[in-house]
């Protein structure tokens, strides 16, 4: 039994922008440039945005695993791939 209730959570509009649907948003900002590369070379078929701020018409979103950026992309219900961070 949880202790304390889940936080609601306000709904996002996306200002009824269209998504996107193969678009997937990469922020890895501690990556280099070669290892984005390497990292997501295997999908030939996907469409990335490297480092692309505009969150509201993507489908998803490759990050680092960090707090901020995933509850943002989950708030605004896109797909979610986190990389777990060393350290």
């Amino acid at each position: 039994m949880p202790i304390l209730p889940p936080p609601p959570i306000a709904p996002v509009e996306r200002n009824n922008a269209a998504i996107a649907p193969g678009l997937i948003v990469v922020y890895l900002p501690f990556a280099t440039p070669a290892k984005i590369e390497q990292l997501l070379q295997p999908s030939k078929h996907q469409y990335f945005a490297v480092y692309h701020a505009d969150l509201s018409h993507c489908n998803g979103v490759v990050c680092n695993a960090c707090l901020e950026l995933s509850s943002e992309v989950l708030q605004l219900g896109c797909k979610l791939l986190v990389r777990p961070v060393h350290g």
